[in-house]
């Protein structure tokens, strides 16, 4: 009894935080990176897990021998937060990465983020806008060439998750709240509300559940901003409600196609409600274990009660509710994940493995447990060189659908990761609030780099299969299909030179079977990214 109160307590109180700490943006490029290179190296004591992002990230040592400035104070209790910018282009489409407010799009984009931070006491507010502004030319998406069932096939997903191939019929200027939080501190609790990103899971380009892939939703949450330690280890934990919207923008730029097999979507937003948490025990180092879980359905749909209002908390089973499910309006995701960092041999492992659709009974569950799911493996290893490091890493991400889908769905298809039927996939604003590849398609990356400070150099491999779900369920009826495949090769370069941190990658990409078509001669693409965080002193 004693011991479980003096867990309770522990819980509820923690520790003080350390000094020099500032929340590092989700996904942030260069500063998160350094920050988990750093945990690989042993080198100062940030004892995260890497599976709940942003938390208070320690800055004094995330290089040897170097600082960073936690902002400059313009007057009491006001301090400028660094202004990050990136720079992109994409020569004959959209590839790869785009995170917060920016969008797939073809031609030069423009990322701003400016920073202005309130703190005293207890309270902390931080105004941080983003500015998007992108040329958005149209390229060629998916052609009007093929046949009735084989666009029928494809418009399963369109109509399933609201992921457009363009954002907008000409340039397009985005402004949004970007990374605004507004908090109370109590130790190493946080309670607060914004709509900065949020990353759960150990992935490093990927998560099945919340990345930086889509922009920053408004949410309410409550959590820890840094590991709470107890006798049992330490635990990560967040609980949010938010809301979720979706874009108008038409799924692809073939108006004739749109008319004809798109099915318009509900305008009105959708509650969202999510639960993380993480255990690392304290009897095996760098090991860390959780899970994460999310509800969805329109404002309107939603029942009223408290079942309703956080339905996370209830059985997994869907016998075991409690409630009628909202006619199926209700969408639910669950993961599970762990994280091991082995110190010794400087290399941290990691998973996630996700399902989309719960179990009707455990009878279920025990014959069909790979029904829905997605996964997510990957490693770290550096080796410590006479002058600098090498480092190796690796990730796979697969959204495919499962086997099962030949004997549990008529045409060979159910639905994709992240996608639902009636609620148009859990997206925000027309990306996928997870994944960032769309739907269906799986990737596996492998980046070779030697780094020594802040200076980064290397190669990056990528192979990306684009939609599976849609060609094994539509190639029996068309002979016209072949598998999409891109190949990818990137050269990036990272350095600090003062106050300011520099990254600029350029990425040739080679698609077999662009868009499926079989005769399609291999297409070439070459995007381009240069990125700045100015830290101001």
């Amino acid at each position: 009894m004693l011991r479980t109160l003096s867990f309770l307590c522990l819980l509820l109180v923690g520790t003080g935080m350390q000094s020099l700490q500032a929340q590092v943006f989700a996904g942030e490029p260069m500063l998160e990176e350094a920050g988990r290179r750093a945990q690989l190296l042993n080198m100062g004591e940030n004892r995260a897990s890497y599976t709940l992002r942003p938390f208070a990230m320690p800055l004094s040592r995330l290089v040897e021998g170097d600082s960073l400035p936690a902002g400059r104070e313009i007057k009491e209790n006001w301090k400028l937060l660094p202004l990050r910018a990136s720079l992109g282009h994409a020569g004959k489409r959209p590839y790869g990465a785009y995170p917060y407010l920016t969008v797939p799009s073809r031609g030069p984009q423009l990322w701003l983020n400016p920073g202005l931070q309130y703190e005293k006491d207890w309270l902390e507010f931080r105004f941080q806008p983003e500015l998007v502004f992108a040329l958005n030319r149209s390229y060629q998406g998916f052609p009007d060439s093929y046949g009735l069932p084989t666009n029928r096939k494809y418009f399963r997903y369109p109509n399933t998750i609201n992921y457009p191939e363009r954002f907008n019929r000409g340039a397009l200027l985005r402004m949004g709240w970007g990374q605004t939080k507004l908090a109370a501190h109590w130790r190493k609790w946080e309670l607060s509300l914004g709509t900065n990103s949020i990353w759960w899971g150990p992935g490093q380009f990927h998560s099945l559940i919340f990345s930086h892939h889509a922009p920053g939703f408004p949410h309410f949450s409550i959590g820890t901003r840094s590991p709470l330690p107890t006798f049992l280890g330490s635990f990560e934990t967040q609980l949010l409600f938010g809301r979720l919207q979706s874009t108008a923008y038409d799924p692809v730029q073939e108006e004739s196609l749109n008319q004809q097999f798109y099915r318009q979507h509900r305008k009105d937003p959708r509650y969202l409600n999510a639960l993380l948490f993480t255990w690392s025990p304290k009897w095996i180092d760098g090991l860390s274990l959780g899970f994460s879980r999310t509800f969805q359905i329109y404002n309107r749909d939603r029942p009223s009660g408290l079942r309703a209002l956080a339905p996370v908390i209830m059985p997994l089973i869907k016998e075991n509710y409690g409630f009628v499910n909202a006619n199926g309006e209700w969408d639910q995701q669950i993961a599970v994940f762990g994280r091991w960092l082995l110190r010794l041999v400087q290399s941290e492992l990691y998973f996630e493995y996700g399902r989309r659709d719960h179990a009707l009974n455990w009878r279920e569950f025990f014959l069909n447990p790979e029904h829905a799911r997605a996964y997510l493996l990957g490693f770290t290893k550096i080796w410590t060189l006479q002058n600098g490091h090498f480092q190796l890493r690796g990730e796979m991400t697969q959204q495919q659908e499962s086997i099962n889908r030949l004997v549990r769905y008529a045409g060979n298809a159910g639905l994709t990761w992240h996608g639902h039927s009636r609620l148009r996939g859990f997206t925000h604003r027309g990306e996928p609030l997870g994944v960032g590849l769309g739907p269906g398609s799986n990737m596996q990356t492998i980046e070779l780099a030697y780094f020594k400070d802040w200076k980064k150099v290397g190669v990056r491999f990528d192979r990306v299969a684009r939609n599976a779900d849609f060609y094994y369920a539509a190639n029996g009826e068309d002979a016209s299909l072949a598998p999409w495949t891109d190949l990818a090769l990137a050269l990036f370069w990272e350095k600090k030179i003062k106050n300011i941190n520099f990254s600029a990658s350029g990425q040739f990409i080679k698609s077999h079977h662009y868009q499926w078509q079989a005769v399609a001669p291999a297409s070439r693409n070459f995007t381009l990214q240069l990125q700045a965080v100015y830290h101001w002193q």
